[in-house]
């Protein structure tokens, strides 16, 4: 028996009287300089203290995170097999449902519920009942990586986005050129986006031109960075024409129109 940690639970009566020599986690124990370290093959580890003895080969990823920390402070959610990043599935509302327990460094989402987009791109989403079934399912077995190998329900209804936070974070800011309040500023009626190199280096691209969502509701840009890239992104516009067409002053009544981009989400292929 082991506290969270790892660190074995000292019982007045055996548990277990078979001999094992895999223990926390399945790995192997080594006794040296008075210490039990658990022989993570990348790195030893230490459950009395909760840390690795060496510091994070990730470690320049998650700065706000000690080098030496093991799960990010946190072993009843994550586990740590190899020192890379924990794997999550968040569902489409930005929530972390749980993990499957192998450390890749990917973030997948669960796949939309919604049916209907004012662009009129048909959904390559899931139904509400497979949503709250593969939701259920991630969390009844969140870690345990046997679980998720025998049925892959998880992955079937997921997509996955990219995994490292300061490169998500690069992106949030570029896209974020357009602030979301629409409006008829050049900065909210154009596109922008960029590449992410297989090193994980976000590229930025020129935007997109500036669009009239009445005369052209389908605004672009042109990613032109690396051919090498792992990835691609780009954001929609969030501007607006408001068309006002008045009658002649003999006549009552003014006519308002209001013109929006109709372009969520993209064509995976576009």
């Amino acid at each position: 028996m082991y506290y969270p940690y790892g660190l074995t639970i000292n019982t007045s009566q055996a548990v277990n009287t078979q001999s094992n020599s895999y223990k926390f986690l399945t790995k192997e124990p080594e006794k040296s300089f008075g210490l039990e370290l658990y022989d993570f093959g990348a790195r030893p580890y230490d459950p009395q203290i909760g840390r690795w003895l060496t510091a994070d080969p990730l470690a320049e990823k998650m700065r706000r995170w000690s080098p030496y920390n093991y799960a990010f402070d946190n072993p009843i959610r994550f586990i740590d097999l190899d020192g890379m990043l924990a794997t999550d599935f968040w569902n489409e509302k930005g929530q972390v449902v749980g993990n499957d327990g192998v450390d890749n460094g990917k973030v997948n989402v669960i796949k939309t519920t919604q049916t209907d987009f004012d662009s009129g791109v048909p959904s390559n989403g899931i139904i509400k009942a497979d949503a709250t079934k593969t939701e259920d399912f991630i969390k009844q077995n969140s870690g345990k990586t046997a679980a998720f190998k025998a049925n892959s329900i998880a992955y079937d209804n997921s997509v996955e986005i990219e995994g490292n936070p300061n490169v998500r974070q690069q992106m949030v800011a570029e896209v974020n050129k357009d602030n979301g309040k629409g409006g008829t500023s050049a900065a909210n009626n154009r596109e922008y986006g960029g590449g992410i190199s297989q090193e994980g280096n976000v590229t930025t691209a020129m935007p997109g031109p500036v669009s009239n969502p009445k005369t052209d509701p389908h605004a672009s840009i042109r990613i032109d960075v690396d051919v090498d890239a792992r990835s691609e992104f780009h954001s929609h516009p969030s501007g607006e024409v408001i068309d006002i067409v008045r009658p002649p002053s003999s006549q009552m009544g003014t006519t308002t129109t209001m013109y929006n981009f109709r372009q969520a989400p993209s064509n995976k292929n576009l």
